[in-house]
Formats: structure tokens, sequence, C-alpha cells
């Protein structure tokens, strides 16, 4: 959708800000980080704090990934209009007086992407929008320079003001060098009619009043008709999809289908959970590339995606490379008969297997250009593509020979000749749970065994031999290797409502390991644990910079593995502890056949939504 009242009213508050902004040194400022193709925007040289010479004119030229350099028409004496004429990456240089600035990269694209974050590194590579709240003007200085609108922090209609005329007011009280406002969980379930019909007409009386302010909510749905009245102004939706794993990926696909079909597709995009915050949400770069990868599959014309509320190290530079590689690069998608280039680039060297097995070459795919190839035609991975296809990992192969063998190295690597933990009864030290609900207060939360030993700076493993007695919805019980330094490494089970593709109420297995930093590493086994089965679960780490986890089943077969996930220690633990979901009937004690946990969740008494899980073979490393 065409807004050029807004680019306008944008590109002349950046021109008015120029002029008074301190700085030590000129700066090259370009107007958007992803230009679209054929659509002009303004390169300018920013002052600083010397006064230029009169007279001075800048020089501005661009360089295409292929090295070439063009010089830009100057249309003033310290800025230009410049169109990209092809999508890819692009370096703006200035320079003034034979010298140069530091130049500004910027990467042109077929159509408006939008690539959002909460909270980002001044690194990140791939981004258009990004909250910066801080009073401090220079950091919002230092985005508009990029090309980034940096965005305001606004409360939503969740809580905050009561009048329309209030909320106009808030949401056109900007700070200074801000592009506009990002707005804090704008609706969803929980805010009442009256609430969200005030703010959306306040949102509505904002943009008549400044229309040149970006308007960028959070949101869950849009289902109220005010509320679709007011995005269909917005500028950005940034649709709430927290997800830990694939568990929860439908849910993902219908919120962002409801918000296509109110036509509001073309704004709309998914934010997605990666970094500390009130969920273990998105820890590896497997499985931010696997939400990326699904988005794109699911609803491949959602205009880019988000990221809340800031990453774990590693996992920034992982967005970068996951926006490019399903975005910008050539990404090419197989549904419903056609094959698309949904990606940025000209995809070359195309291949793909038809439905009959032959494979046939389809030379060059244009950026959006689609072709028939028939129910059943698969995309064959090359180099100079990615190809976007996503599969429930219910679905997927088991661990093959070569996967197995190097399961198999590793623990015997991490615990050795480690013997089986006896558990003496006075060894086994039984928690309670402290909780404002009376049937929770004083329940039995789990139990720990003190190790004698501190594990540090070496290989740590756990391993446990586990037989399910009763599964049930909600129930918990996990197992873990802990200490006090904020090292955890272990697993629990459990099954919740949003596991549709498993039979009865059998659970999964949810790994995770902590370093002492407390940045963690997690993994969710895609495979059901059935009542009466034996497995063996493993977790562990090298001791150095990677970690583990596996599921194994009768007759000692390999049934899943996590394989090598990167996670720097050290790791610091002390303690082997037991965890169970605490309520009337919970329950942690020794048997003879092994140790009993015993979950149990809420309803009514005696609760039907109980977890048994009966483990022995327990095995710590030295």
């Amino acid at each position: 959708m065409n807004r050029p009242h807004r680019a306008s009213a944008l590109t002349a508050g950046i021109a008015a800000l120029l002029m008074a902004l301190p700085g030590a040194a000129q700066t090259l400022r370009i107007e958007r980080a992803l230009p679209v193709v054929g659509q002009p925007i303004t390169l300018q040289v920013r002052p600083g704090t010397e006064p230029l010479a009169e007279g001075t004119v800048a020089e501005f030229v661009v360089r295409d990934g292929s090295g070439a350099q063009t010089p830009v028409a100057n249309d003033g004496a310290l800025s230009a209009r410049w169109a990209p004429t092809a999508p890819g990456p692009y370096e703006v240089i200035a320079s003034i007086a034979g010298q140069a600035l530091a130049p500004v990269s910027v990467f042109a694209v077929q159509r408006p992407l939008f690539f959002s974050y909460w909270e980002c590194p001044p690194t990140q590579r791939y981004v258009t929008a990004v909250m910066e709240n801080t009073p401090e003007d220079a950091r919002a200085q230092q985005w508009l320079d990029r090309g980034v609108l940096p965005l305001q922090w606004k409360p939503g209609a969740i809580e905050g003001h009561t009048k329309p005329e209030e909320w106009a007011d808030d949401y056109t009280n900007v700070l200074p060098g801000r592009a506009g406002i990002t707005i804090d969980e704008f609706w969803g379930a929980g805010a009442p009619p009256h609430r969200d019909e005030a703010a959306s007409e306040g949102l509505l009386m904002a943009r008549r009043r400044a229309p040149g302010i970006f308007q960028a909510p959070y949101c869950l749905t849009v289902e109220r008709d005010k509320v679709r009245e007011a995005f269909g102004q917005a500028d950005l939706l940034q649709v709430e999809l927290y997800r830990r794993d694939f568990r929860g990926y439908e849910g993902m696909e219908n919120a962002l289908r409801r918000f296509a079909d109110a036509g509001l597709g073309d704004r709309a995009i998914p934010i997605l959970a990666a970094g500390p915050g009130n969920a273990l949400w998105i820890t590896t770069e497997r499985e931010l590339r696997e939400q990326v990868a699904f988005v794109r599959w699911a609803v491949p014309d959602a205009p880019g995606v988000g990221f809340f509320p800031g990453f774990y190290p590693g996992l920034a530079e992982a967005a970068d490379r996951a926006i490019y590689d399903y975005f910008l690069r050539p990404a090419l998608l197989v549904r419903d008969g056609w094959l698309r280039n949904i990606g940025q680039l000209t995809a070359t060297r195309v291949r793909v297997t038809l439905p009959d097995g032959t494979e046939k070459e389809m030379g060059t795919l244009f950026s959006g250009q689609r072709v028939a190839v028939g129910d059943g035609a698969r995309c064959v991975p090359g180099a100079d593509y990615t190809v976007v296809e996503w599969a429930p990992p219910t679905s997927r192969p088991s661990p093959d020979a070569a996967a197995t063998a190097e399961q198999r190295a590793f623990e015997a690597a991490v615990l050795g000749a480690a013997p089986k933990m006896a558990i003496a009864p006075d060894a086994l030290s039984l928690t309670r749970a402290t909780s404002d609900e009376a049937d929770v207060n004083g329940q039995i939360s789990g139990a720990t065994v003190a190790l004698g030993r501190a594990l540090s700076g070496q290989p740590i493993g756990l391993s446990v031999s586990m037989m399910l007695r009763r599964t049930g919805y909600y129930g918990i019980a996990g197992c873990w290797l802990q200490g006090a330094g904020g090292g955890r490494l272990g697993f629990s089970i459990s099954r919740g409502d949003h596991d549709r593709d498993l039979p009865g109420t059998n659970p999964r297995a949810e790994f995770a390991v902590w370093s002492d930093a407390k940045t963690p590493v997690a993994d969710t086994c895609p495979l059901g644990l059935e009542p009466g089965v034996a497995y063996r679960l493993f977790v562990g780490h090298d001791g150095a910079s990677t970690a583990r986890m596996a599921l194994w089943g009768p007759g000692d077969a390999l049934l899943w593995t996590s394989g090598p996930i990167p996670l720097a220690g050290p790791i610091r633990v002390d303690t082997l502890q037991f965890e169970v979901k605490p309520f009337d009937g919970s329950d942690v004690r020794l048997e003879p056949e092994g140790l009993l946990l015993r979950g149990v969740s809420g309803g009514e008494k005696p609760s039907p939504y109980v977890i048994e899980a009966l483990l022995s073979g327990i095995t710590v490393s030295q």
C-alpha cells in the first residue's frame, strides 16, 4: 500500500533535524535501510559541530554488489536523491572536499519489508525499526543515519488512558529524533471493548493530528471493527507470536492469516520471542531458523519479521543470517503445485524434482515469479538459493547410523565410566511449594540430593532411565543437575493441549542446558513417550562449547538426538534436583524399582491431571 504523504512528511522531519544536530564531524545519513527499487530516497550529509565553509558541496557515489560505482547528482549542497535500479546490496559513499565520510550499507528490495526489534545491538545488519526509548537523542540519531526508524515506547489499550483524546495526546507526544511510536500490547484478548474502542479512536485522531509519525502497534489479533479501522491506517502491525518450539507453530499461521483476511497482510509481521523473558523462548539458531522458515512456508507474503525482547549471545547474528537467507537472497517455495521465488534476488540454476520423479532444470526465476510444477514437486537444494520447506518434526526420519555413533561417542566422553547413583532415603530432601493458592502452598514440589562434590570446568552429563506409569495433561516431572552459580542441565516431561499430534495424553521430553552466565540452549523431543515403555534420557555438555540431548528407546535404539548445539561454558553443578508439579497428591518417593516422581496439576480432587515417572539408572559424570 502506497503512503506517499507519510513518506514525504517523514523525510521533511528528518531534513528539519539535520541543521541543529550535535556531532564532532559530518555524518552520512540515508533515508531508508531497505529502499525499494525505483523509489527515490534522500542521501544527506549531517553537519558536525564545526561549520562548513560557505559553498561546500558534498559528492555522492553508490557502489553496487559487483563493485561498480555510480555518481549521484545533488539536489542540494549536502543532499541527493537516489533510487536503486535493482535489488541487492549497495554501499552509499559521500565525500566533502575529497574526504570520504563513513559509508552506509543498504539493501534494495522489490517491495517494502519490515524487520523490527524491541531492542538490538547497533551492529544488527538487517533492521528497519527499533524501539529507542532512552531520553538521550544520540542513539536515535545513529539509527536515523542508517535509515532505521527509532520508535518510542507507548502504552497500549490493555492499560493506560480511558479517553480517545488522552490516547491521541500520548501518541503524538514523541521525543526529539524519534520517527514514530511502538505501542505495547495495543490490543489483545484481555482488553475490554470500551478500552480498545477508545485507544483505537485515539490512534486515528493521532494520525489526523500528526500524519508523519510512524505507528507500529504490538497486537495479538484483529477482530473488532474499530481496531480494524485503526490498524488499517497504521504503518506496521507487530503480531506477538511468542513460541518455544514446533508445538505452537499452528497458532502462528492462524494469527497471521487473520490479519491477511482483514486486508492487513501488507503490514502485519510476526514478532518472535528470542531471548530473556518470562518463558524459555528461542534459545538456539536452529529454532530461530525453524520459526522463520515456518513463517515463510505458511504465510509467504508476510512482509518481514521481528524479534522481542532481545537476544542471548549469538542470536543477533543468527537473526541477520535467517533474514538474509529467507527474505533477501533467492528463496524458493513449492506449494500447491507452484514454484515461487519469494526472495528479493533472482534465482539461477534452479532445479526441481517433478511429481513423476524426474529432475528438471528451471533456469532463472525472478523475484515474485511463479511457475507451475504440479502437486508433489519439490525444489532441489542449490548453492545459489534457499529452499523454503517445513515439515513437522514428528515426520522426520529417525537418526541414522552416523548420528547414533556420534551420540555414543559424545556420551562416552562426557560420562566416562561413572557408576549409577544409589540414592539413600536419608539423602533425599523434599522441597515444598510456597504459593498464594491454598491447593498448591505446602505441597511437594520436588526433592534434592547433594552430589558430595562440585563438577566444574569439565564435561558434565546426566543419564536417566525412565518408565512412565501414568500420563495426563498438565502434570510435570523433571530431573536436573544444578549449581548455585546458575549452571543447570536436565529435562522435564509434560503434556499440554497444544500437542495435538500425540496420541492420548502422551507427554514429550524437553531438555535444556544453562551456562553459569544463565545463557540456555533448549530442545524438545518430537516423539511422544508411551506409558510402560523403558526409555533412557541423556543431556550433557562437553565442558567447552557444545551441548547434546538424546532419547534412547528399547533395544538401545537412538530414537532422537538434538545433535551438537553450541553453548559456551563454564557450567558448575553440585546438586541433583527432581521437580514435580505441586498440587494435592504430588510426591517424590523411593520405591523398590526406583525413584517415583508424581506431578499433579489442578482440577478436582483427586485430580486426573497426573504424570508418574519412575526413574532408575541415574548416572552423573564423575
